[in-house]
This record gives structure tokens, C-alpha cells and sequence, in this order.
């Protein structure tokens, strides 16, 4: 004590304020309170949750309720002397305290004018919504939690919905008392305000009631533990901007914002996000507005350092398997992989998490073996460029050393999966833009994108994001600069096919279950080609195809859509001579979101045409001034392709102050001189 209050000393001289981590949830089970409780003690017989359980009707003794302990296991211990239970919502050894019983709510209150007395300047209280679990029944029992579905395993504390033993409405007001005791002090004592902090993993609009409500003031810090839950490796701008907002949204006036990214009970910033990222997230939290809290290391840069053998957390404690080691052992032995938490099926891919049997560090070198075939081949018997495509669905990171590295050259397309796999039906134009802009901007100098919107493996692009969109996918990836990667049948606007479980032949849906085969099913997407509205749509002159042929064939089919002069394949034949012009094939490109509603795309070489792509992704009609958007435009454009959602003409004229655009329509203009 002399020694901590040395340090209270100097920190004073220093200008340092000192915050005191306070534990009210629990004491160690060798704490005198907990000892004489044990005993029985009438004084401290209430200070911790006690129950002496149930018989079954085996006559063995069962907890109390099912409710489960963060640390695996159940929640309650049996004590031998005591002969009950007493609840431990987190190690055996750390014993709940009774908050429902007045005197434990004192004692605590005590603490803390204990450390103030000291000179302390404020407080982090630990686990805080843990503090009180639901209210025993007039028999003095408590309810069980209702299960989880996605664990199975009693002992996992995700195997039931925590909703009697953490966020109870009163813990908030726990909050309120103690945040009184430290103005309290300080209007007796003067001084600095002091500080209370609350450690909460509850959902954000609990966590706004321990600022305080109406009447009273509650901690000036509840920690803000959104980007630490919520962002990960691959979170984009709108991610960030999502979640530091909301905060700021939601925040009761006149309260200060606070901001976390590391803390104790997470891998450090650096080994979750990359060291690279270390500075990036440091300048984030101490720019934002309000209070950044910063956990020791992460000004550094620190990195996890783990050494299995050396590990005390108990949360880690039935850990298995050597989790470092992707690599045979000296026996030629495997390491299993870890469990996902979303399903209980050992049969389900997701299973487990893919460390070992995907994206090893030595995938990338093969296919840089493979293009020096190509080139080899190619030197010694001329022709064009061999190409190498490469399918991966990994992170974005890893796809981008597809493409080489300083002293070899990889695969020209590595399949760029960042629409197929990120947008969805109610993606916004930000998101677009997000998406194709991160695509160049991880690129490697001097190499070439690819654009996939569908392909065999997704349902068809109008099935996933509706029939009156296809133009405007096919639009987008023909006018972006690259390669544009189109799946047999888009051209024509396709559709997924009805496929019965009877005759499903894809192996994703045939191992798994008859009532769900729709869910994994890749076959809707693999229906054969429309040629023409003739028998089997003109695929074969057969009696059958290994998958049926789509009922609507008759409507959408090559022979039909060549008649009709705004087909989905006439705009696509359009789209086709359009990338011949010199500032589409060769030009830069600059895309942008106009609105939420609006993505335009602008392709531009030097003494060429300027042509100007626009998508309107959604329902409404919208009305675009192109020279807010992009600088130094020509003053008049025309229409060089439109679609049958369009109202003008190609050849129609067209200000670049005002481009109205229909529902789900999607245009390209020219300007009508040469920038």
C-alpha cells in the first residue's frame, strides 16, 4: 500500500491521473467475505448468490439452473461445507457477489470512498452488466435461460441466451449510486472531476443508460466497444463511418464520445488488423471526438505473442490441438482445424475455420510456375499471349499476390470476387464505388482488373438482384476498365431454373438434406443455354439434358432476343463495339457515387471522346448535374447506348447540368467533342 501510494504521490507532481480497475461482479473464492458466507456467518451468509440445487430423480443432486459460466461450464459450484451452490458467472474461484442485498451494496460503495480517500481519480468498473441476475422467485429459485441453437454443448456459454444473468434494468442504477459517491467526495474534497468508467458488451442502447437518464448521472465513460466488436480485417470506409456514427447518433446530449480498439480480452490491434495498420488506428481514436482509450502496447505496435504452454487464461483453458502448426509433424500427422461457431454439423464445410487447407503461403508460387510455362511455351512457339485465369474466393490481401510478386509474374486474371461475393440487392452506390475503387487501388502497378458479376457457382445475376437490373450489370462491367468476365446466359438476362430435388445433381445440395437442397443448390444457375424458343431451346436435338431446361426459355433465348432492338443481347452486342473505342479500351477511369442511388463511371483519354457510364441501382427517378461529379466535362453529351428503361434515343443530345434517369436505368454517354 506504501508503494501505491508513492505512486499516487508522483503521478500528482506529474499531472497523471490515476484510474483504478475496480471488480465489483465478484471476489476470489479465498476473500474473507466469501469464507465466513461459506460458513454460514448470518452477517455474510447473503453476500454471494447461494442455492442448494436440485435432486433429480435419480436422487443426484443438478445446479440450480442451466445458465453457463464464460469460461465453459456451469455457472454454479457446489461447496462442500456450505453443502449449496454458489453462482460464479466467471471462474470457480471468482464468486458473485449478491447485489440485491443492501449491505453488499454498501460494502461496495465503501470501496470505492476507500480509494478515493487514497487519491484516485476515477474508476474502470469490470464486467459491469454481469453485476445482477434476475430476482429469485417467491421459493427462491431462478429460471432457466432459453438455448442458443447453435451450440449444442451445454458447457459452451453461448448455449443459452444470457437474459437472467447480465443487463438486468437494475444495474444501470448500481451506476447511477456510485457516480453520486464520487461527486459526493469531490464536493467535500475538491479537485479534478472524478472519473467512472464501465466495462459493458451489451448492446448499444444499453449501453446509452449508463451515461445516465432523466434524473441522474451515470459513468462519463461507458466503454464504446463498437469498432472493437464490430470491425474486422476486411471492414470498408462505410464500415467505420456506420459505426462511429451511430455512436455519435445515439449518444445522449451533452455527454462525451469515447473510443476503443484494443483492450485486454482482444488480440492486439496489430495482429488483428496487421501491423500496417497499427498508426492508422491510433490517429483514428485520438482524432475522433471525445476520449480515446488506448491499451498498453498498441502506442507501440505490440504484437500477440502466444505460447501455448504458457497460458493461464482460463477462457483458453480446453483449448486443444497445436493451433500454430499448419504442416505434417515428424509423424505425417495433421493438425485438426478450429470450430466455427455457426454450426453443429461436422458434415457442413463451415465447420471449422480453414487455416490449414486453404490459402497456404506456397498456392501463390505454383501458379508463378505455371505462367512460365505459358511464357516458356509461348517463346517457343509464338502466337499471342497465353492467359491464366485463377478462381480463389480469398481475401482480397491474398487474391492480389495472384497477380506476382517482385521477381515473377502470376496469373492475368485472378478472378476478382468482389461484387459476386459484397454487393447484394440493397447495396447502395457508395458501396459499388467502395468496392471497384478498392479492387484498383490493391492492384499492382502495371497489371490489368477483372470484373465478375456471375458466374456457375452464384444464382444468376437476375435472380440475385432482379430481372430489371440486368442491363445495367452487363453496363457497368463492359464499361470499367479491364476485363470483363460474363457467364453464359447474362447476356440474355437469365434467370435461375427450377430444379427438383429429384433431379439435383450438384454435390453441394446432394450431401446435404432434401428439406434445405435449395439453400446449397448451385444447379438453378447451370440450366442449359437458350438458343431458341424450339424443343430443349434449341440446346440439343436430345430427349433430355443433364439438368432440365428453364421454363421460361420460350421468352428469353438467342434467336428471340436478336429480334427484338433493346434486348438484353442487343445491348450487350452494343456494349461490345462500344469497347472498341480508344477511351474505353485505353482511357483512364474515375468512378464515383453521385448519391445513394446514382454510380457513375467516366472513361477518358486524352484527344479522345469522353464517355460517361450512369447506373440508377434503385427504384426512384433521379436527375444528375455530371459537372458537379467530375471536373472539366464538356457541356453537351450524347446518348451512345440506352436500354429499354430509357425515354431518349441513341444520338439524342443531352446537357451535362441535367441527365434524368429512369428507374433501374443505365446509360453510357459521349460528349460531343474530343477533351
Amino acid at each position: 500500500m506504501e508503494d501505491f501510494e508513492n505512486m499516487v504521490s508522483r503521478a500528482k507532481q506529474l499531472g497523471v491521473k490515476i484510474i483504478l480497475d475496480f471488480v465489483p461482479n465478484h471476489s476470489s473464492d479465498e476473500c474473507d467475505w466469501f469464507l465466513r458466507s461459506a460458513a454460514g456467518e448470518e452477517e455474510y451468509k447473503d453476500y454471494y448468490v447461494w442455492h442448494p440445487g436440485f435432486l433429480d430423480e435419480d436422487g443426484n443432486r443438478r445446479p440450480p439452473t442451466n445458465w453457463v459460466s464464460v469460461f465453459r461450464g456451469s455457472a454454479w459450484e457446489w461447496h462442500e461445507g456450505r453443502q449449496e451452490y454458489y453462482l460464479h458467472q466467471f471462474h470457480k474461484k471468482q464468486p458473485d457477489f449478491n447485489f440485491r442485498n443492501p449491505v453488499v451494496r454498501e460494502e461496495m460503495n465503501n470501496v470505492l470512498r476507500f480509494w478515493l480517500e487514497k487519491g484516485v481519480d476515477g474508476f474502470r468498473v469490470d464486467a459491469i452488466y454481469h453485476a445482477f441476475e434476475i430476482e429469485a422467485d417467491e421459493n427462491g429459485n431462478y429460471p432457466d435461460e432459453p438455448r442458443n441453437d447453435w451450440t449444442n454443448d451445454p458447457d459452451e456459454y453461448g448455449y443459452t441466451h444470457k437474459i437472467y444473468t447480465v443487463d438486468q434494468p437494475e444495474t444501470p442504477h448500481l451506476v447511477y449510486e456510485w457516480r453520486q459517491i464520487l461527486e459526493q467526495f469531490q464536493a467535500d474534497n475538491g479537485g479534478d472531476e472524478r472519473i467512472l468508467m464501465v466495462e459493458t458488451w451489451s448492446p448499444i442502447e444499453i449501453v446509452m443508460h449508463y451515461y445516465g437518464n432523466e434524473t441522474a448521472d451515470g459513468a462519463q465513460i461507458p466503454f464504446n466497444f463498437q469498432l472493437i466488436s464490430n470491425l474486422h480485417y476486411d471492414s470498408d470506409a462505410y464500415h467505420y463511418e456506420y459505426l462511429i456514427n451511430n455512436w455519435l447518433n445515439l449518444m445522449p446530449e451533452g455527454k462525451s464520445a469515447n473510443w476503443v480498439i484494443g483492450n485486454h480480452d482482444k488480440n492486439r490491434v496489430g495482429s488483428r488488423f496487421g501491423a500496417d495498420r497499427v498508426d492508422l488506428f491510433n490517429i483514428l481514436l485520438l482524432t475522433l471526438p471525445g476520449c480515446s482509450i488506448t491499451y498498453q502496447g498498441e502506442e507501440l505496435g505490440m504484437l500477440d505473442d502466444m505460447c501455448p504452454e504458457d497460458t493461464v487464461d482460463p477462457q483458453a483453458a480446453t483449448a486443444t490441438g497445436n493451433y500454430m502448426d499448419n504442416s505434417a509433424d515428424e509423424n505425417g500427422n495433421y493438425p485438426d482445424e478450429p470450430r466455427n461457431d455457426w454450426t453443429n454439423d461436422p458434415d457442413e464445410y463451415g465447420y471449422t475455420h480453414k487455416i490449414y487447407t486453404v490459402d497456404q503461403p506456397e498456392t501463390p508460387h505454383l501458379v508463378y510456375e505455371w505462367r512460365q510455362i505459358l511464357e516458356q511455351f509461348q517463346a517457343d512457339n509464338g502466337g499471342d499471349e497465353r492467359i491464366l485465369m485463377v478462381e480463389t474466393w480469398s481475401p482480397i490481401e491474398i487474391v492480389m499476390h495472384y497477380y506476382g510478386n517482385e521477381t515473377a509474374d502470376g496469373a492475368q486474371i485472378p478472378f476478382n470476387f468482389q461484387l459476386i461475393s459484397n454487393l447484394h440487392y440493397d447495396s447502395d452506390a457508395y458501396h459499388y464505388e467502395y468496392l471497384i475503387n478498392n479492387w484498383l487501388n490493391l492492384m499492382p502497378e502495371g497489371k490489368s482488373a477483372n470484373w465478375v458479376i456471375g458466374n456457375h457457382d452464384k444464382n444468376r445475376v437476375g435472380s440475385r438482384f432482379g430481372a430489371d437490373r440486368v442491363d445495367l450489370f452487363n453496363i457497368l462491367l463492359l464499361t470499367l476498365p479491364g476485363c470483363s468476365i460474363t457467364y453464359q446466359g447474362e447476356e440474355l438476362g437469365m434467370l435461375d431454373g427450377y430444379v427438383s430435388w429429384k433431379d439435383t445433381v450438384d454435390p453441394q445440395a446432394c450431401n446435404g438434406y432434401e428439406e434445405n437442397y435449395m439453400d446449397n443448390s448451385r444447379d438453378p444457375a447451370r440450366t442449359p443455354m437458350h438458343w431458341s424458343d424450339e424443343t430443349m431451346a434449341g440446346f440439343t436435338t436430345g430427349k433430355s439434358t443433364w439438368l432440365p431446361v428453364s421454363t421460361d426459355y420460350r421468352q428469353r433465348n438467342v434467336k428471340t432476343e436478336r429480334g427484338v432492338s433493346l434486348s438484353h443481347l442487343n445491348v450487350f452486342k452494343r456494349l461490345q463495339q462500344l469497347r472498341q473505342e480508344p477511351s474505353i479500351e485505353e482511357g483512364s477511369a474515375e468512378v464515383k457515387a453521385v448519391s445513394n442511388y446514382v454510380l457513375a463511371v467516366k472513361r477518358h483519354l486524352s484527344g479522345d471522346f469522353v464517355y460517361i457510364s450512369l447506373f440508377n441501382i434503385f427504384d426512384s427517378i433521379e436527375n444528375v448535374n455530371l459537372s458537379n461529379v467530375f471536373g472539366s466535362l464538356p457541356a453537351k453529351f450524347q446518348y451512345a447506348l440506352v436500354t429499354e428503361k430509357s425515354i431518349k434515343k441513341v444520338g439524342d443530345q443531352v446537357s451535362a447540368g441535367s441527365v434524368t434517369l429512369m428507374p433501374h436505368e443505365a446509360i453510357v454517354l459521349r460528349s460531343t467533342t474530343t477533351a
